[in-house]
Parts: C-alpha cells; sequence; structure tokens
C-alpha cells in the first residue's frame, strides 16, 4: 500500500530519541500518519487476520477501495469455514471436536486459561459460538450463506448459546465478546438478549464495588461496556442517541481518572470511540486520552507497543489501528462494504 506522505513537524519529531523526556507531542494528524505509514509500508508482514482487521476498519474510515481486497479475502476465507460447518450440523461428534479445537486455540496465560476453563465441558457450544461470528461477518458484508435458515435454526435451539452470554462467570472472561455476541445474535435475528446483557453487566460489575477490582477485572468491565457501544454502531459504521447508551458513557466520564489508570491503550482509546459515536467528542477526556495514546508511541518502531513494551506488528495491529481511527476520526463513515452486488460471489454465499 502506498505510504502517507510526512509533515515537517513529524520529520522533526522523527529526529527525536524515542526516550527524550522533551521531545514535543505530535500532532494528531502527523501522529496518524506516522501509525498508517508503520503499518502501510509493511503491510505483507501482517499476517492474514490482523490485515483483514486492519483492512475493514481503515475502509470504514476512509472508503479507500485499496482495502477491499483484504476484505474479499476474508469473506473467502469465511465461506470455506461455513462450508465445513453445515457439513458438521448433522454430526454431534463432529461439533464437539470442533469446539475442542477451537477451546485448544485459546492464547495460553491467565486470561487465556480462565477463558478455557469457563468453556470446559460446554460440548458444541464454542462452535455455535464460532458459527454466530462468521455468519455476523458475513451479514456485515451484504452476504449470507445459502443454507442460512439451517444454521440460524441450529442456532435458535441451541441449549446454551443465550443463556451462556447472561453467566457472570462467562462475562468476567469474556465482557467485550460476550457483548459482541449479543448484538451479533440480534443482528442474525436468532435472539435479543440487549436489555438482558445490560442488566447481566451491571449486576455482575456493580459501580460501588469498583474499588474491589483487580486492575484486569476493571479493564475488563470497561472492555465489555465500550463493546455494548462499538457493537450497537456495526463497528464504526453508524453514530448512535447518547441517550440509549448514557449509562455506559456518564460512567466513562465519571471515571475517567481510573481508566487512564487502570486500562491499557486498547481500552482507552475505545473509550473515547464511544464517546465519538454518540456525539460527545468534544469530551475533555477524549483530549485526554488522545494526548495519552500519542505519549505512548515509540517513535523509533512508529507504533504503540504492548503494556509489556512489546513492537510485534501483527499482535499490535488492534491497539494502534484504535488509535488511528481516534486521532483521525471523519464526521463520516463507511457502510459495508457491500459484497453482496459482486458479479461472482464465493462458493456457497448468496446476497443477503
Amino acid at each position: 500500500m502506498k505510504a502517507a506522505l510526512f509533515t515537517l513537524p513529524l520529520l522533526l519529531a522523527l529526529a527525536q530519541p524515542a526516550h527524550a523526556a522533551t521531545a514535543p507531542l505530535l500532532s494528531d494528524s502527523d501522529a496518524t500518519r506516522l501509525l498508517r505509514h508503520t503499518f502501510e509500508s509493511r503491510y505483507i508482514e501482517l499476517g492474514s487476520g490482523a490485515r483483514q482487521h486492519y483492512s475493514l476498519r481503515l475502509y470504514r474510515l476512509s472508503g479507500d477501495k485499496r482495502y477491499l481486497p483484504d476484505i474479499v479475502s476474508d469473506a473467502y476465507e469465511t465461506a470455506s469455514r461455513l462450508n465445513h460447518y453445515v457439513a458438521m450440523l448433522g454430526d454431534p461428534k463432529a461439533r464437539k471436536a470442533e469446539s475442542s479445537r477451537l477451546i485448544g486455540n485459546i492464547s495460553d496465560g491467565p486470561r487465556g486459561q480462565r477463558r478455557k476453563e469457563v468453556l470446559a465441558g460446554s460440548g458444541d457450544l464454542r462452535f455455535a459460538m464460532y458459527l454466530t461470528y462468521l455468519l455476523a461477518k458475513l451479514d456485515d458484508l451484504g452476504l449470507k450463506h445459502e443454507r442460512q435458515g439451517e444454521l440460524i435454526s441450529y442456532l435458535k435451539a441451541h441449549p446454551d448459546l443465550k443463556k451462556v452470554m447472561l453467566d457472570p462467570e462467562f462475562i468476567k472472561a469474556y465482557a467485550a465478546q460476550a457483548a459482541n455476541y449479543v448484538y451479533w445474535m440480534e443482528q442474525l435475528g436468532v435472539a435479543d438478549l440487549r436489555q438482558d446483557f445490560d442488566q447481566a453487566m451491571r449486576h455482575t460489575y456493580p459501580d460501588a464495588k469498583d474499588g474491589k477490582l483487580s486492575k484486569k477485572q476493571f479493564k475488563n468491565k470497561v472492555y465489555g461496556m465500550t463493546h455494548i457501544v462499538l457493537a450497537a454502531s456495526g463497528y464504526y459504521q453508524h453514530d448512535l442517541k447518547a441517550a440509549d447508551y448514557r449509562w455506559i458513557t456518564d460512567y466513562f466520564l465519571s471515571h475517567g481518572q481510573q481508566i487512564l489508570e487502570r486500562t491499557s491503550e486498547d481500552v482507552m482509546a475505545e473509550v473515547a470511540l464511544c464517546l465519538e459515536l454518540t456525539g460527545q467528542g468534544d469530551q475533555p477526556l477524549v483530549r485526554s486520552i488522545k494526548d495519552r495514546l500519542k505519549q505512548a508511541i515509540n517513535i523509533k518502531a512508529g507504533l504503540i507497543p504492548s503494556v509489556s513494551g512489546k513492537v510485534a506488528l501483527s499482535s499490535g495491529e488492534h491497539r494502534n489501528v484504535l488509535a488511528i481511527a481516534l486521532l483521525a476520526w471523519p464526521a463520516k463513515r463507511f457502510d459495508g462494504p457491500n459484497l453482496g452486488q459482486a458479479a461472482k460471489l464465493p462458493f456457497g454465499l448468496e446476497a443477503k
């Protein structure tokens, strides 16, 4: 991809040592250019998942058709997986085996271990969850599977899919993902758990008990709240009425200092993006988060590293594309893209 041009202020900033305490803070536009240059000049080094995630967000921010090839590629890959999943519908053993494989692929570490424990012994639940994700991804692109009715019927009849999303232990392990699934299920017509999930979040994480939460659980709470808003927006596709999400955004505004002190750059960015999506981008907290993100940039590496200082490209794509979105937030975003009108669709798919 064509790298963005640098301005003179950015070139001067790049000349500063990364650790220099007196280095000037980059402007929002120069920081955006630096981050985009890093990822787009080394785009081929990104893993396929990171490329697809980056391309979809940049398309929705800019409408630039350069990002379409990886979005189309993702649709083909999703179609391939769905075609295999359709073949498993009548085979409980195959669904359970696939669930075990998916659970085994969850990353290691304390968070991953907790997620594995929550899903252990859950039969084909993980299969049903991943199927929901695949169908919702295609729905966003104006596509559906030719056997959509059978797949949705299976999800509607699943004994645990709806129940687990409201389980406090599941929320403690997967708050953001649980919010995603709740909105995907509503989007697909499987079930509308949105109000129930709001209540479940507030019951699991009452504000009065924030002081008793570990740093990780406070982050999980805030992360889950951001994803309610992000999922409701179709992941940056359209703005929302502030009144409908006041319990979330009011919490962010009244707990801004804790969010700055107890969460990571990706969660902070999502908090600010939620405020932008609800028409509250002029709040001082948004400016504070933008400045915090710019301060976190490792100038030499050209990106925001992980909390441990890791500067790997693919694993850092998520936090950096969020920073790009926030620092260059456009007044208008772009839907889709709608691939349903393409002359040739992946095998097994049709226009929604």
